[in-house]
C-alpha cells in the first residue's frame, strides 16, 4: 500500500474562500470540529497526485493501475476510470500550455500579500501553472466530481491563485497582461471551463478579497470562545452568519446553525408569521393553513432551497450519530448495527484457486457478460471493423429519452414544450 499525500490547508485557504466571503462567521462557528475527508475527495487527492508526476515528469514513482493508496482514512485503487480523469486532464493542460515559458506543477502558492495577513495564514496548491510567450499567466484546476459543475467564471479559488503567481512572476521579472483561469472537470465534460481576465481586474478582484477577509478577522475577534458557536449573540449571529447553499453545502457546523434552522423554517411557515427561531421549533404545530403549497410563489420558494434544506438535515442526522458515538446522550435515539455489507471474497485469488479444484465447472466458477455500448464504441474505434459492421451495430443501440426533471431558470438545458393536461383532453 502506498503513502498517502498530505492535504493540509491555510486558514485561508483558496478552496473554501467563496464560502468566507457569503458567510464570515462561518470559521469561527466551524471551530474545533472535525472535517471528515469523504471517499470522493480522498479520490480526487490521489488523481491529483498522479496528474502531478505525469506532468512533473517524476520518474522515482510512477503510480500504476491496480495500486491502492490510503488515502485520508480510505483506501483508494487506482482503476481505469482515475487513468482516464488523469489523462484527459494532462492532455487538455500540455495541448493549452505548449510553448509555455514557465510551467509548474502542484506547488504551494502564497497569496497573503493581496489579504494582508500573515504569509502563513493565505496559501494553497495550485494543480498547474503556466506564462506564455503573449504575456498570458494560465491557471488550470482539477476537479474530479460528478456531481456539480465547477466555473471558471468568477471563480475565487483560481483568482486566488493567479494573485499568488502574479507575485512570482514578478520576482522572475515578468510581467502578465491578462490572466486564463481553466477549470478541468473530465467526468462531467471533455471541454475545460475557461475565463480570460486582465491583471487590472483580476487586482479589483482581490481587494474585494481583502475587504472579505477583514470581515472574516471582524468576526472571528467578536466571536465568544467562552460558548457554543449555536448560542452566539443574535446580533453576531445577523451579522456574520449568512446561510446559503454554496456557503453551507461543506460547512462543519450547520447541524448547529440557528441561522440556517430559521432559513428552513421560514422556508415552510407563512411569511406572516413572527419569526421563529430555533429553539421556538417545539411551540410549532404545522397545519394545512401553514403549508399553504397551492401557492406557487411559496412552492418555488421552498424548491429553490431544498437541496439547502436536505443538506442541513443530513448534517443533522450526522451530528446526532457522531454525539451518540461519542457517548453522549440524543434523546429518543440510540445506536443500533446497520445492515451488513455484500458478501465478497478477502482473496479473490485464493478463492478462484480453491473453487477450480473443486468438482464445479468452469462455466460455474464464471460469469459472462456483454460489454455495453459504450465499451463496444471504444473498442471498434481502433479494431478493425468496417463502417458497414460499425453502423449494424449502432442500429442495436438504443437509449431510453431523459425523463421531464424540474431545473432553474438558469440551468444551460432547453426548456420541455409540455402541453398542459386539460388541452390534451380538448379533442376528445
Amino acid at each position: 500500500m502506498l503513502p498517502a499525500t498530505d492535504t493540509g490547508h491555510s486558514y485561508y485557504s483558496a478552496s473554501s474562500f467563496a464560502a468566507l466571503m457569503l458567510c464570515p462567521g462561518k470559521k469561527s462557528m466551524e471551530a474545533g470540529r472535525k472535517d471528515k475527508t469523504s471517499v470522493h475527495a480522498a479520490w480526487g487527492t490521489v488523481a491529483h497526485q498522479i496528474a502531478d508526476e505525469i506532468l512533473s515528469d517524476n520518474r522515482d514513482h510512477v503510480t500504476q493501475n491496480g495500486d491502492v493508496i490510503l488515502q485520508d482514512g480510505h483506501n483508494i485503487v487506482v482503476d481505469e476510470e482515475m487513468s482516464a480523469v488523469v489523462g484527459a486532464y494532462v492532455t487538455n493542460v500540455l495541448t493549452m500550455t505548449e510553448g509555455a515559458v514557465w510551467a509548474q506543477a502542484e506547488t504551494r502558492t502564497n497569496y497573503a500579500f493581496w489579504l494582508d495577513v500573515d504569509e502563513d495564514k493565505a496559501w494553497g496548491t495550485a494543480d498547474y501553472t503556466a506564462f506564455m510567450p503573449d504575456g498570458e499567466l494560465q491557471v488550470h484546476d482539477l476537479k474530479t466530481g460528478r456531481g456539480v459543475e465547477v466555473a471558471a467564471e468568477g471563480n475565487e479559488q483560481m483568482m486566488l491563485y493567479a494573485g499568488g503567481k502574479l507575485l512570482e512572476l514578478a520576482e522572475m521579472g515578468l510581467e502578465a497582461s491578462t490572466v486564463r483561469l481553466v477549470i478541468h472537470q473530465p467526468r462531467l465534460s471533455q471541454h475545460p471551463s475557461e475565463a480570460v481576465m486582465t491583471v487590472a481586474q483580476l487586482e479589483e478582484w482581490l481587494s474585494r478579497a481583502k475587504a472579505a477577509a477583514d470581515v472574516e478577522a471582524e468576526a472571528a475577534n467578536m466571536f465568544d470562545p467562552a460558548v457554543q458557536a449555536e448560542h452566539q449573540t443574535v446580533q453576531w449571529l445577523e451579522t456574520y452568519v449568512h446561510p446559503g447553499e454554496k456557503q453551507c453545502r461543506f460547512c462543519r457546523a450547520k447541524a448547529v446553525c440557528p441561522r440556517l434552522v430559521g432559513l428552513s423554517l421560514d422556508a415552510v411557515f407563512p411569511d406572516n408569521t413572527p419569526a421563529v427561531t430555533a429553539d421556538d421549533f417545539d411551540n410549532l404545530t404545522p397545519s394545512k393553513e401553514a403549508i399553504p403549497l397551492t401557492s406557487a410563489e411559496r412552492l418555488a420558494k421552498i424548491i429553490g432551497l431544498a437541496d439547502l434544506i436536505e443538506n442541513w438535515l443530513n448534517a443533522c442526522r450526522a451530528e446526532g450519530t457522531s454525539r451518540l458515538l461519542a457517548g453522549a446522550e440524543v434523546p429518543g435515539y440510540k445506536l443500533v448495527a446497520g445492515r451488513a455489507g455484500h458478501r465478497k471474497w478477502s482473496d479473490p485469488v485464493e478463492a478462484e484457486n480453491l473453487l477450480k479444484r473443486t468438482a464445479l465447472k468452469k462455466d460455474d466458477i464464471y460469469e459472462r457478460t456483454l460489454i455495453s455500448p459504450t465499451k463496444a464504441a471504444e473498442l471498434l474505434e481502433t479494431a478493425a471493423v468496417g463502417p458497414r459492421q460499425k453502423k449494424a451495430i449502432e442500429a442495436l443501440v438504443t437509449r431510453a429519452e431523459g425523463k421531464p426533471a424540474m431545473a432553474p431558470i438558469s440551468d444551460k438545458r432547453p426548456a420541455m414544450q409540455v402541453t398542459p393536461l386539460a388541452d390534451q383532453f380538448s379533442t376528445l
